[in-house]
């Protein structure tokens, strides 16, 4: 199983200091929600084109990080917006971003050609089961993305409780209709649940508020790793 470190942050100046972290530097892949205020209520910053190199260096060289790393190898976005597909106008210019969670919407005409839009510049598109959603709504579409996220909580706010075993149901089923896609849990994962977790058919879960609340989240993660590995 993958544990994705995330963040949901308010300006740039807080991402640059989340990701000047050992944490940030030493995974493969982390997670960036993007909220602009269209849904839920709130926005976030997520406008990664804004981190040009030099920019970016002096920045985290202001904050005592080492300018040599600007954080994971790879990110990807959960698009938690109305338009999603106005990122486009950017995310392309952006190598880092390799994967795009876009939520389940209806029609699912729409949605097919929101999918579309992203496939089709090289990004990996997940589909995002908010508690509300099942995974036969999505059943129509599943050859069109590369895996199925569940959020564990409901979506725009960190530090939620697991919603339990409805989740996991709802995990168990996705294993049974997408035996070829992966698999992420995302909200309330933790050291209490992450087994219970994985043991439902999970093959990553994007965890937050797990890692940033622990005085030394790298070491966090790694007790969290060694729990599922």
């Amino acid at each position: 199983m993958d544990i994705i470190p995330a963040l949901l942050v308010k300006s740039k100046a807080e991402y640059l200091r989340y990701s000047a972290e050992p944490i940030w530097r030493a995974v493969d892949c982390a997670h960036l929600d993007g909220l602009d205020g269209s849904k839920y209520g709130m926005d976030s910053w997520f406008r990664i084109d804004e981190l040009g190199v030099v920019e970016g260096v002096k920045a985290m060289s202001e904050i005592g990080a080492r300018p040599a790393s600007l954080g994971a190898k790879t990110l990807e976005l959960h698009l938690m917006i109305a338009t999603p597909t106005t990122v486009l106008e950017w995310a392309g210019g952006v190598g880092k971003i390799k994967r795009i969670v876009l939520e389940n919407s209806s029609p699912i005409a729409h949605l097919i050609a929101n999918i579309m839009a992203f496939t089709t510049q090289g990004f990996e598109v997940v589909i995002a089961l908010n508690p509300n959603d099942q995974p036969d709504d999505i059943l129509l579409i599943s050859h069109l993305i590369q895996g199925v996220q569940i959020m564990g909580v409901y979506p725009g706010k960190s530090g939620q409780r697991f919603l339990g075993e409805n989740i996991l149901a709802k995990m168990k089923r996705c294993t049974q209709l997408f035996p070829n896609l992966a698999i992420t849990v995302d909200g309330g994962v933790n050291q209490d649940n992450i087994l219970a977790i994985k043991n439902a058919g999970a093959t990553r879960v994007v965890v937050a508020s797990a890692l940033w609340e622990s005085p030394t989240p790298l070491e966090k993660y790694q007790q969290m790793l060694n729990l599922v590995r």
